[in-house]
């Protein structure tokens, strides 16, 4: 699938400080909701709080990606971030891989973490003008540094042979096509 066809925009980078970033200042630019930004190599990738998402270039999915839909801050925001941490779940199993979330943010397998999500939202009153929602996927990333427990597609399943490009096609596809937040979580 061709997602410069379904989505006003696809950009993708070869090298940004952060996607999260990148999208955050082009949303603020006007441009159009679903827009997807990723890159090869991330520089200095977000992460909750202050910590950073550490990322070898071009072995994992580095992406964000833009949702103009006002959510309430009371309860929306919250079912957002359970929805995209269920999809992420979901789409991991399609490779037999059995991830579970660790609330907030993280994507754990067998206690390692395999994915992150950050979500940083433009708020206008008590509703959002705008989110942009950032993962990281570990995918060929084969050797972490001893400070990080973690681990990635390849070390989950070991026949798993998807481009990264492709992988992130799939996946915004599927988000794209699944988003819904009310049916996708009880408020």
């Amino acid at each position: 699938m061709n997602l410069k066809q379904q989505f006003p925009k696809f950009l993708h980078f070869s090298r940004l400080d952060s996607t999260n970033q990148k999208l955050y200042q082009l949303a603020e630019d006007g441009i159009d909701d679903w827009t997807v930004v990723w890159c090869d190599s991330q520089t200095k990738g977000k992460g909750y709080g202050s910590n950073i998402w550490k990322s070898d270039d071009c072995k994992n999915i580095t992406c964000s990606f833009l949702l103009r839909k006002p959510l309430d801050l009371a309860q929306e925001i919250f079912v957002l971030n359970m929805w995209i941490s269920l999809q992420i779940v979901a789409f991991l199993s399609k490779w037999q891989i059995e991830a579970k979330v660790k609330w907030p943010n993280d994507i754990m397998v067998n206690n390692k973490k395999i994915a992150g999500i950050l979500i940083e939202n433009k708020i206008k009153g008590n509703k959002t003008k705008f989110s942009v929602v950032g993962v990281g996927l570990n995918v060929y990333q084969k050797e972490f540094s001893n400070k990080v427990n973690a681990t990635s597609i390849i070390n989950e399943n070991h026949t798993f042979n998807i481009e990264i490009q492709e992988l992130i096609e799939l996946f915004v596809t599927e988000l794209h096509q699944n988003f819904s937040l009310k049916n996708s979580v009880e408020i």
